[in-house]
C-alpha cells in the first residue's frame, strides 16, 4: 500500500508543471519565439531609446551604468511604426541561434518604450532578450547604424 502511495505522489510530481524561482534562469526559447515576442513588444511601443557603448578591454555594464557609459544615445519616436522600423532587428534575432548567456562586453542597448529591452554584446553578435540569449555572427551594429534606420 505504501509503495502505491509513493508511486502516486511521484507521478504527480512528474506531471506538475515546474515553477521557476524569481531570478532563476528561464527555459531557452527558440529565436523564432523570441522574434515574435519582440515584434509584439514593438507593436505596443511608441518610442525607442538606443544606447551605443564604445569601450575597450574587459568590462561588464548593466542598466543605468550602461546608459551612463554610452557614447551615443538615440531617442526615436516611432508610434505605430516601431515594428516596421525594427523589421531588420527582428530578422536579425530570428536568424540567431540560442546560446548560453555570457556577461561582459555589452555594446548596444535598445529600450522598447516601457515594453521590453534587448541587449547586445561582443560586437552586437550576442543577443539577450527576456531572459534568453542568442548568437548571430552578423553584428547588429551593421543594421542600426544605417542612416535610413535612424532618419527614416
Amino acid at each position: 500500500m505504501l509503495s502505491k502511495a509513493v508511486a502516486c505522489i511521484a507521478s504527480l510530481a512528474l506531471a506538475a508543471p515546474s515553477i521557476a524561482a524569481p531570478g532563476a534562469a528561464q527555459p531557452m526559447r527558440t529565436s523564432t519565439e523570441a522574434a515574435a515576442a519582440l515584434s509584439t513588444a514593438l507593436k505596443r511601443a511608441d518610442r525607442l531609446d538606443i544606447y551605443f557603448v564604445s569601450l575597450t578591454g574587459e568590462y561588464s555594464l548593466q542598466g543605468q551604468k550602461l546608459k551612463d557609459s554610452s557614447s551615443i544615445r538615440i531617442v526615436r519616436p516611432c508610434g505605430a511604426n516601431c515594428e516596421h522600423l525594427m523589421r531588420d532587428v527582428i530578422a536579425h534575432l530570428k536568424a540567431a541561434t540560442p546560446t548560453p548567456c555570457a556577461k561582459g562586453q555589452e555594446n548596444v542597448l535598445i529600450e522598447i518604450g516601457n515594453e521590453a529591452s534587448i541587449l547586445y554584446s561582443h560586437g552586437g553578435r550576442n543577443i539577450s532578450f527576456e531572459g534568453s540569449c542568442y548568437f548571430n555572427p552578423t553584428g547588429v551594429g551593421t543594421i542600426i547604424r544605417r542612416s535610413d534606420f535612424i532618419f527614416q
